[in-house]
């Protein structure tokens, strides 16, 4: 039985800030490396109730990069 640090409050807005700052950049590369950087701490430490933002950021991130256009977030 293994407890689960919870993520904090402190970190989600760290985490929130980090995908504003790659979407920003208009880079979907970047956006892309930041939500698997914030997935991999969410299955560490649990899911925020907006886990969405990340997963949409995601989507359109590799949408852009599948199909060649510009990348608006």
């Amino acid at each position: 039985y293994v407890i689960m640090p919870l993520l904090s409050q402190k970190e989600y807005n760290r985490l929130k800030a980090n995908l504003t700052r790659a979407q920003n950049t208009k880079d979907p590369k970047k956006v892309l490396e930041e939500c698997n950087r914030a997935f991999t701490i969410f299955d560490e430490q649990g899911y925020p109730d907006a886990w969405h933002r990340w997963e949409a950021a995601q989507r359109t991130a590799q949408m852009a990069i599948n199909y060649g256009i510009p990348y608006h977030p």
